[in-house]
């Protein structure tokens, strides 16, 4: 979630977001052999073979590998990747590749897809990468078998090592020398090579900072040879004099590295078409200890301290900060630490609980003691969700007794909300943004101003702590929020402004009395007072009627309104679920309060009547559709919770993109390379054309082409060329058209 989160997986895109949904899961011992694809029930059957790399007919695949096939629709420039089909299976032997797949996926997810393709990723038990594709293998309904090439990374049991020169090296971007001459030239100066770094880590993974925003990724490094594997990349808005899309693109096309006389990196891009120059990042002087923060100072980062020790680093689904709690139920009690719901799934109604879960908590994560951090494993997501708040409360293997032996000490969870004006102490661990010598617990006090309700993407929170906190960086999420006179957690960092397209991804807007602000001071933190009735008294969790969080047993949205939109707009809601009636109403964003009774329609039969499709105002904003629903015909203990009702999110939007079309251009003797640029949600698809001036004429729409994402290439020769360029907000607003002349 916007630079909060740290995302792991991804594709090479200007802006992407980590999201899987629609995919089909089988856990398998071995897949079958080889066959056509075809059409049976609705799903589109694929088989063939998983086929090393190079001359070599046979790469082995260890005893406990885990091997996964995925069908990726990769067509979108505003999400990662989502996944329409996956298989895994684990090998219960050792073997050798080739080996065959075979996996469906439904007809009408394909048929959506505007490019989808195969990936491939096969790990040892420890999870190291050890195989991985990297060449595109398209999907196609009417293709016959596929196999799907993968090289080799790293075999489980070998040292990882990296050459001297990269092993815990940040290098820093200064330059790009175009291979072109003279006017021709897109040489890249970069005034502040901070802004754009890169690192390679041990475990085959990199960390790059483009301008204000974060990328990782998998790389291979090999004999001089270099190529970074798709990434995943946060959302922010640099502005329109930032490298950081180029920076992004221009590392996708590396292939080889050298080390020029001054020593700096130079990597080398394909088809020779220039150089990207880096120097080393001098390291930071060791930090001197400091007491305490104060008031209004930017975080200080911390030395081990006994106080701080049940505060730690969750590895889960992206790499957030996780606090221990104390349940009240003594030291044999189950031991459960709480972090963002956003780290665990972006699920906007409903909840997750009592899944299993693989990853850890580091605890003991200071500055001073990264030898010696604490791994404690995760057992179990007893809950998750990001309705109305953003809590994820995760069960570890272990107990507070046997932390309390490490001296790692669990906190008290509040009972009543903070008042405007408190004082605050947030400890989190970042893991990006920072140089990984600052990335460990860090401490910075600060003020809440008052509780307020958001509008983030299709997420709606209610009564989040609006502070001035300003050092949150990636891996903030779910840092506790403690009173800065106590130990006790008051709430959990969540969201801060780091962009600039209003209610949208890093830009959460403020509402109430049908006002929308956006604050762009402000960090925003989660409440979790009461949570304390949501365990037993021996310390297990339980959804009871007494526990403040929205229950899982509500109805959903199968079918609803994209937004943003153009107007006219109705809801176009169908509703599903095992709940048999519901109620609803609907209004302005601010003005609609949908924890009230005033407003809601008379109670419905979800079997007669599952859609909602009253019309939306015209009128440009934020509208909300509030649905309660239950199990008898009148309302009672069986129906959903008032306050926490299920809440689908419009908007209307009518205003032209702010942001001429973005163009990337690469010059050869021979051609043009235009790539044009996407910087959600202002400029989302593109509409171009090109032709002699002469007989291009920009203002006729009839003959334009809609951009795939691959890049335009202009044959020089035969003179001038004219390009036209119209760029798409997310609501298919128009910016004006783009007509540019390419000279010889």
């Amino acid at each position: 979630m916007k630079h909060i989160i740290s995302l792991k997986k991804g594709i090479w895109l200007t802006a992407i977001i980590l999201i899987s949904v629609g995919f089909l899961s089988a856990c398998i011992s071995k897949p079958g052999s080889e066959g056509e694809p075809t059409i049976e029930n609705n799903w589109v059957k694929f088989s063939g073979e998983i086929v090393p790399a190079g001359e070599t007919s046979e790469a082995l695949v260890p005893e406990g590998s885990r091997i996964t096939v995925q069908i990726l629709d990769t067509s979108k420039a505003d999400t990662s990747a989502i996944v329409l089909s996956e298989i895994n299976w684990t090998a219960t032997e050792s073997f050798s590749l080739p080996t065959p797949y075979r996996m469906m996926v439904p007809q009408a997810d394909l048929e959506k897809a505007v490019q989808a393709s195969f990936a491939v990723r096969i790990e040892d038990g420890e999870g190291k990468l050890l195989y991985i594709n990297d060449t595109i293998h398209l999907v196609s309904a009417d293709q016959k078998s596929v196999d799907i090439v993968v090289i080799a990374v790293g075999m489980s049991g070998e040292p990882s090592s990296l050459p001297p020169a990269f092993d815990g090296q940040v290098w820093q971007w200064i330059a790009f020398q175009d291979s072109a001459d003279g006017e021709e030239s897109n040489d890249i100066s970069v005034d502040d090579p901070a802004s754009h770094t890169l690192e390679l880590l041990p475990d085959g993974t990199y960390a790059l900072k483009a301008d204000c925003n974060f990328v990782s990724g998998q790389y291979t490094l090999n004999n001089g040879s270099l190529s970074f594997d798709p990434g995943a990349m946060t959302l922010a808005e640099c502005g329109p004099e930032s490298f950081s899309n180029r920076f992004v693109a221009l590392l996708g096309d590396v292939v080889t590295y050298v080390f020029n006389a001054e020593g700096n990196l130079v990597l080398n891009l394909k088809m020779d078409a220039g150089d990207m120059i880096f120097v080393r990042a001098q390291p930071n002087a060791t930090p001197q200890p400091q007491p305490t923060a104060t008031v209004g100072s930017s975080s200080i980062l911390l030395n081990s301290s006994d106080s701080w020790r049940g505060v730690g680093r969750i590895n889960i689904n992206s790499s957030c900060t996780a606090v221990l709690i104390d349940t009240g139920a003594g030291d044999a009690a189950p031991a459960f630490v709480l972090t963002n719901g956003h780290c665990v799934e972006w699920l906007a109604n409903g909840a997750i609980t009592n899944q299993q879960v693989q990853g850890e908590v580091l605890f003991n994560y200071f500055a001073d003691t990264s030898e010696t951090t604490i791994a404690i494993p995760l057992a179990e997501i007893a809950y998750s969700s990001m309705q109305g708040s953003d809590i994820a409360i995760i069960r570890l293997d272990t107990t507070l007794g046997e932390l309390a032996k490490q001296k790692i000490i669990a906190f008290p969870i509040a009972k009543s909300a903070l008042d405007s004006g408190s004082q605050v102490r947030v400890v989190g661990a970042p893991s990006s943004g920072l140089e990984q010598s600052e990335a460990y617990l860090r401490e910075e006090i600060c003020q809440i101003r008052e509780q307020v309700d958001l509008l983030e993407f299709n997420w709606h929170f209610y009564d989040h702590y609006a502070t001035d906190c300003q050092d949150i960086y990636g891996g903030s999420s779910g840092s506790p929020l403690f009173s800065a006179e106590t130990n006790t957690i008051y709430g959990l960092v969540n969201t801060t402004v780091k962009g600039s397209s209003a209610c949208y991804l890093g830009v959460p807007c403020e509402i109430s009395s049908g006002q929308i602000v956006v604050n762009k001071d402000a960090s925003y933190a989660t409440p979790i007072h009461e949570l304390g009735a949501c365990f037993t008294d021996t310390g297990d969790f339980n959804l009871s009627a007494d526990c403040p969080l929205p229950s899982p047993e509500q109805l959903s949205f199968t079918e609803t309104v994209h937004s943003p939109s153009q107007p006219p707009l109705t809801w176009k809601t169908t509703l599903a679920g095992d709940l048999p009636y519901y109620r609803y109403k609907a209004g302005p964003a601010g003005l609609v309060d949908c924890r009230l009774e005033q407003g809601y329609s008379s109670i419905i039969s979800l079997a007669k009547n599952p859609l909602i499709d009253d019309p939306i105002p015209d009128e440009e904003g934020f509208y909300l559709l509030c649905v309660q629903a239950g199990k008898s015909v009148s309302i009672d203990e069986t129906w959903q919770n008032l306050a926490y009702p299920t809440i689908e999110i419009a908007q209307i939007d009518t205003t032209p993109p702010q942001l001429e079309p973005q163009l990337g251009i690469r010059e050869t003797p021979d051609y043009f390379d235009v790539s044009l640029l996407f910087i959600p949600p202002e400029l989302s698809d593109y509409l171009y054309k090109f032709g002699p001036p002469e007989t291009t004429d920009c203002a006729i729409k009839d003959d334009y082409n809609r951009y795939r994402r691959i890049s335009i290439s202009l044959e020089r020769g035969d003179g001038p060329i004219r390009l036209c360029v119209i760029g798409f907000d997310n609501a298919d607003n128009a910016t004006q058209t783009l007509d540019k002349v390419f000279d010889e």
